[in-house]
């Protein structure tokens, strides 16, 4: 998880649209991985815990 708190308004739509893009590539290429699991000469499986979110609020600049 990464934080920033000095991101401007207009480049929060642009951001979130490649959290979309990207946020896809990865969970297919996950569902790819998962397949391969099946396969007589697959390695040990293994556990994946992957987190992607977008979330945006206004920043006081008072504190």
């Amino acid at each position: 998880m990464v934080q920033y708190h000095n991101i401007p308004a207009s480049e929060l739509p642009r951001l979130r649209a490649l959290v979309d893009r990207q946020g896809m590539v990865l969970l297919q290429e996950i569902n790819r991985a998962a397949k391969r699991a099946n396969d007589p000469d697959a390695d040990q499986r293994q556990s994946l815990m992957v987190g992607l979110y977008f979330y945006n609020e206004p920043v006081d600049d008072h504190e």
